[in-house]
């Protein structure tokens, strides 16, 4: 009778997980040698590179996306030369200027300007610079966002009126 003679159990997963783990390790290495330093340095900016971040242009996209302003998107003019209730409001709030224009749609014609507006400040009642004739316009407010030192323009949006002029 032949003795056969066993062989101690196989027990050879944790060496395969260590081994996989040690390649998937030295891989990650090499690609982050080779490939990591200098590719990461084209996601940053100058500033953030240097350890300075860009918070504050980073804030103004951000507060220029988030504008707010208010206007009557129906304002009433008793004739082509009276002053119309634009109420026009730059919320105390917003971290910049304002100038609104008032353009005609299709024609593209201005009508009207304001003058700078300070967060906090307003426009109650206005004349238009051109005169209408009796009738009922669609028109396109723009709001330039202006810079609060330089008033340089950092940004538009828009909103759709409808102006009444009786007669």
């Amino acid at each position: 009778m032949k003795n056969w003679i066993k062989a101690a159990p196989s027990n050879k997963k944790p060496v395969r997980w260590a081994t996989g783990f040690l390649v998937l390790a030295i891989i990650a290495v090499i690609i982050w040698r080779l490939v990591g330093s200098s590719a990461m340095s084209y996601l940053f900016s100058d500033e953030a590179q240097e350890g300075k971040l860009a918070l504050e242009e980073a804030q103004k996209v951000a507060d220029t996306e988030n504008f707010n302003f208010q206007i009557n998107a129906r304002p009433v003019f008793e004739d082509g030369e009276s002053e119309g209730s634009l109420m026009i409001t730059n919320p105390a709030d917003n971290g910049y200027n304002m100038r609104v224009m008032i353009l005609l749609n299709g024609s593209e014609q201005e009508i009207y300007v304001s003058d700078i507006l300070m967060p906090g400040k307003r426009v109650g009642y206005d004349k238009l610079s051109e005169e209408l004739e009796k009738g009922v316009y669609s028109a396109t407010a723009i709001f330039d966002i202006l810079d609060l030192e330089t008033n340089e323009s950092v940004g538009q949006v828009s909103a759709a009126l409808e102006l009444t002029v009786n007669k």
